[in-house]
């Protein structure tokens, strides 16, 4: 029975303290809508790559599970450069998918 308690506290424990990898839901605005149709339609005009489109699904499936999907077209394609090279690890990208997530926020980032 005391190693059953013992087994217990510590499966409680563990199970506090794992990270938790739901994502936080991003609050977005009417406004914050409109403007991203509106880069978004305007960039569309641009053909989108291959890479960028997979970019584009890495970015919503990877990058985003942690804190939600952040508007790329908020920062320039210089401000994304330490932003991706910070948080690639933290998502677990290899070097295709740096280099197609890079190829996806610079396509939309502001100019």
């Amino acid at each position: 029975m005391k190693s059953f308690i013992t087994l217990l506290i510590i499966a409680v424990t563990l199970y506090s303290c794992a990270q938790k990898m739901t994502p936080a839901a991003p609050i977005v605005t009417a406004a914050d809508k409109k403007n991203a149709a509106e880069i978004h339609t305007e960039a569309a005009i641009k053909t989108e790559s291959p890479a960028v489109a997979e970019g584009k699904n890495i970015y919503t499936t990877k990058c985003a599970r942690c804190h939600g999907p952040k508007p790329v077209e908020n920062w320039t394609v210089k401000e994304w450069i330490p932003i991706i090279d910070r948080m690639a690890s933290k998502a677990g990208l290899d070097a295709a998918e740096k280099a197609n997530v890079t190829a996806y926020v610079n396509f939309y980032a502001k100019s």
